[in-house]
């Protein structure tokens, strides 16, 4: 299935070569790598830090709660033998309410990460697909790939535009 699906593309891509080289000139084609992008991009940085910081805000509360369960338990089992036995069902009881509050929030932390996480990578995406935009219009492109993408085996550096979406990611 998958070799029909590239098949398919290279006809279609010789097909718009051939009749774009016949009514209009020569195809600009350029080709980009996004995992460069999104590595080497200072917006890309920027949502990163933003991410790890969102991260960092998250968790603070989570590693108090986990120092408090972390204390009842030392002291349940250094005390414990001691305690009279209602005190200890207690702490116990109060240990265990505490641990699933504890994976409740770990849950809840981890659903808000994901949407942060999914709104900055669309807004680096949206931002990425303006610049794209904005050198295909100036330098005149006609197609502009993903490096990466299905099909393609081979690029000459020529066409690699890359850096010039780096530079317009600042």
């Amino acid at each position: 299935m998958k070799r029909w699906f590239l098949i398919a593309i290279f006809f279609i891509l010789a097909n718009i070569i051939s009749s774009a080289t016949s009514f209009g000139g020569p195809l600009k084609i350029g080709v980009f790598d996004m995992q460069m992008v999104l590595k080497d991009a200072p917006a890309a940085h920027r949502y990163r830090q933003e991410f790890m910081l969102s991260i960092e805000q998250k968790r603070k509360p989570l590693i108090v709660k986990e120092e408090s369960i972390r204390k009842m338990e030392e002291r349940l089992k250094n005390e414990g033998p001691r305690m009279a036995q209602d005190e200890r069902k207690s702490l116990g009881e109060k240990i265990e309410s505490e641990i699933k509050e504890l994976r409740r929030q770990r849950e809840d932390i981890e659903l808000e990460l994901k949407k942060i996480d999914q709104n900055l990578t669309l807004k680096i995406m949206q931002e990425m697909q303006k610049v794209i935009e904005d050198i295909a219009k100036k330098e005149n492109y006609d197609i502009i790939i993903e490096k990466h993408a299905g099909g393609i085996a081979f690029v000459k550096e020529a066409h690699d535009i890359t850096k010039k979406i780096i530079n317009g990611l600042k």
